[in-house]
């Protein structure tokens, strides 16, 4: 019972990782790192494509101008500097980066493949795509275009797409004439041919027609923008990919739309101005015509050439009046507008600058301007960042100081221009009663030609302030400009990445190696080392045969100094220490063949014969005969005759050439040997066998497979197992540990076999091994060598 109990404890220690074994193992097949490693090194260097990198280079025309009130907004502790930043927001934002996308028009891209890679083949492709005008396409789905004839070509598609997060099954294969049109629910376009490709080419051509939205998101992923220094005004905007062509392209479109959209910003407020002009005019104009035509009619109708000096007086003064009293009324109605649409950025967007209603005033001037840059540089910032960034932050917290200070300012102006509005009709009063006293035709003069020269001035006014406008958009530049476009030539090969995949390569390889080893060592059942016996069982373990690396059958006998017949040595005293000195019966057994069983019986008996010990081998084997072969005899009697009483024990006893050692061959095979070695005969012949010699060796069938082993093992006094490294299965010690608890088999004793070690068992040098690369012959056949 406690045998059982060690087992079931073994049993369950072996279902754990035994980690120092795995690291040992690691280390032992440390070549397979290499050969795994280096063939993960080498796919990842072969399929990576090649990378280049291209660049452009931006300059910011900074202009800083503390006049006008500016100084309001220089406090460090309200102003954010986020300008230089929020540069390289606009550049790298979607909508920046979609237009540039729409204006390189790619509508298609083309692939060439080949057995390693897929290369881009930007503006090279023999083919060139027409999409038909209001139809749809499938993007992003392969779409190969194989030449068949000069005008015939084959189009090929098996791929998946997703409607609605359901995949569906796209397949074609459509042969088509060049210059007409591919028509069906999935594809609509028309393939013409650039040049004939060549026909002796085996890589294969292939386009997608491409997602504007997904290729301006994959091309922010791949922007790299930064400032050249920390306070430099120079944007270094980098861009890597494996066709520089197309990444040059991209750049410098790209360039060109942030400078067009910087412009565009800038003329927001000279654009805005002449709107607002051009619609004022159209009035003028009208009321100006009108006025003037009234007042020639007057004249030629009264008769009346020109005013009186005292009418003139009058209409000087009321005409100066009026025009005061519109342009105050013009202030105040824009003071309001602004102060009504101040919080609105798209409002603020729209209004014009102070000065072109004609107010003068700086610091108006200054904050509208400085609100309207605020409003587009959060709109520009809020694209790129999350709400609760801290430049968004403060920014917020600058356009809520800047309303606040302009709504301070409005107050004030409002209230001073409707001040100036009552005084000015008080004193409009006052010189329309001096009119009232002159003649009514004087009246009416002053009237007719006041009107006519009120709306010639704000005509005047109007044409000088559209004008000025439009001189102001002339002149505008942007405030960024490219120093140095992206160039071809300028393009540098990336090397880091190849040399990452390499290294990425590297490891999958080696990890694939480690996990190998760690599932196999888990998943290994057989006997790789002392421990795992020892863990296993508890019968005894007589001692361990290194592997024989000698060209012999018969290292024992014939290299006599080598560690493996050290490792015979070993047992051979073990065994006499276990037994003692008398007669013994020694049964070598195995669980299945292979385990080389008659290499250790026939080393184990010249091992005993060269300690002068008289010894009788015996082949138990009766259906698969051995050591007939090593002896060279024909086997025409041995056991199986003197089981059947046909021969008596000296004839089937035979001397060999080696002192002390005689031997028994099987004889002819027999079919029912178990039932012939079940009797009294095997009795009679251990006895005799006792009585002439000091040890008797049987070599035995195996025992997991015939019942002949077991039968020789119960009558002998010594029962050796041979265990076979990296051979026997773990599952057959416990086999053995039955056999012990049953009864079936006495003093088990184990042995570890063709145990591979570094140098030699017992210390590098002591011994002299003859280190032959044949391999070993542990499983006896006919073989020409013999003993003598």
């Amino acid at each position: 019972m406690q045998l059982k109990n060690n087992v079931n404890n073994n049993t369950q220690q072996e279902d754990v990782l035994d980690i120092k074994a795995i690291l040992l193992r690691i280390k032992s097949s440390w070549y397979w790192f290499v050969v795994f490693g280096t063939i993960g090194a080498l796919i990842g260097f072969i399929t990576t494509k090649t990378q280049y990198e291209v660049s452009t280079v931006l300059l910011i025309n900074e202009e800083i101008n503390l006049s006008n009130g500016e100084f309001l907004f220089n406090n460090p502790g309200l102003k954010s500097n986020t300008s230089r930043e929020d540069k390289v927001g606009i550049l790298s934002s979607y909508m920046i980066n979609l237009e540039a996308v729409k204006q390189l028009d790619w509508k298609t891209s083309w692939y060439k493949k080949d057995i390693l890679a897929t290369k881009d083949i930007y503006n090279s492709s023999p083919f060139e795509i027409t999409k038909i005008e209001g139809e749809t396409n499938l993007t992003g789905i392969p779409i190969y275009v194989q030449h068949l004839t000069e005008n015939t070509f084959k189009i090929h598609v098996d791929d998946k797409y997703k409607v609605n997060q359901i995949k569906k099954h796209i397949q074609y294969d459509i042969v088509g004439n060049y210059g007409e049109p591919i028509e069906n629910s999935h594809l609509n376009f028309i393939v013409n041919k650039k040049y004939t490709p060549d026909e002796n080419e085996s890589d294969e051509y292939y386009f997608v027609f491409n997602d504007y939205v997904q290729l301006a998101k994959n091309y922010r992923a791949k922007l790299d923008i930064r400032f050249s220094a920390e306070n430099s005004n120079l944007i270094n905007v980098k861009l890597t990919g494996s066709n520089p062509y197309r990444e040059v392209d991209y750049l410098n479109t790209l360039s060109k739309v942030y400078i067009q959209f910087e412009l565009n910003e800038k003329n927001i407020a000279s654009e805005n101005t002449v709107k607002f002009i051009d619609s004022q005019l159209s009035g003028v104009v009208d009321s100006l015509q009108q006025a003037g035509k009234n007042f020639t009619n007057f004249r030629t109708e009264n008769r009346v050439l020109d005013l009186s000096q005292e009418a003139g007086l009058i209409m000087g003064r009321l005409r100066e009046l009026e025009s005061s009293q519109s342009q105050a009324n013009m202030r105040l109605d824009y003071y309001k507008n602004l102060q009504k649409y101040m919080g609105d950025a798209k409002q603020m967007k729209e209004m014009v600058a102070p000065s072109v209603v004609g107010i003068t005033d700086a610091s108006l001037n200054s904050l509208v301007k400085r609100l309207g840059e605020l409003y587009a540089n959060r709109n520009m910032l809020v694209l790129t960042v999350q709400e609760k960034n801290p430049s968004l932050i403060a920014i917020d917290r600058e356009i809520n100081y800047t309303r606040q200070t302009l709504d301070e300012n409005l107050k004030n102006l409002i209230s001073n221009a409707q001040l100036e509005i009552r005084n000015l009709n008080q004193t409009k009063a006052g010189i329309n009663a001096q009119m009232s006293k002159l003649p009514k035709t004087q009246q009416s003069m002053v009237n007719i030609k006041r009107n006519f020269d009120l709306n010639n001035e704000l005509y005047t006014f109007l044409l000088q302030k559209r004008a000025e406008a439009a001189i102001a958009k002339a002149s505008t530049s942007p405030k960024v400009k490219t120093l140095d476009i992206a160039r071809v030539e300028n393009a540098v090969p990336i090397g880091s990445r190849r040399i990452m995949k390499s290294l990425t390569g590297l490891i999958v390889g080696m990890t694939f190696s480690a996990l190998f080893m760690i599932v196999g060592s888990y998943l290994n059942n057989k006997v790789e080392k002392k421990e795992d016996i020892t863990k296993a069982t508890d019968l005894p373990l007589l001692g361990l045969i290194t592997h024989n690396k000698l060209k012999t059958e018969f290292p024992v006998l014939k290299f006599p100094h080598s560690s493996i017949t050290e490792s015979f040595r070993s047992i051979r005293t073990n065994l006499q220490y276990a037994i003692g000195d008398d007669t013994s019966v020694i049964a070598v057994q195995s669980m299945i063949s292979g385990e080389g069983k008659s290499f250790v019986a026939l080393n184990l008996v010249m091992a005993f014969a060269m300690n002068n010990k008289k010894v009788l081998l015996v082949d138990g084997d009766l259906r698969k005969p051995q050591v007939h072969f090593s002896f060279n005899d024909p086997n025409n009697i041995g056991l199986s005759t003197f089981l059947l009483n046909k021969n008596g024990f000296n004839e089937v006893v035979k001397e060999s050439k080696i002192k002390n050692l005689s031997f028994v061959t099987t004889g002819p095979v027999i079919k029912n040997s178990a039932e012939i070695l079940d009797s009294e005969r095997l009795k009679d012949f251990i006895a005799k066998a006792k009585s002439q010699f000091d040890i008797v060796v049987f070599n035995n069938s195996p025992i997991s497979i015939v019942t002949d082993g077991k039968i020789i093992g119960s009558h002998a006094d010594a029962n050796l197992i041979v265990i076979r490294q990296n051979y026997s299965k773990k599952d057959q010690l416990n086999s053995i540990n039955e056999f012990q608890e049953q009864g079936v088999l006495k003093n088990i004793s184990l042995i570890f076999n063709d145990v591979h070690v570094n140098g030699n068992s017992y210390g590098d040098g002591y011994y002299t091994d003859n280190n032959s690369k044949s391999k070993p012959k542990w499983k006896f056949k006919p073989s020409k060598e013999v003993i003598g």
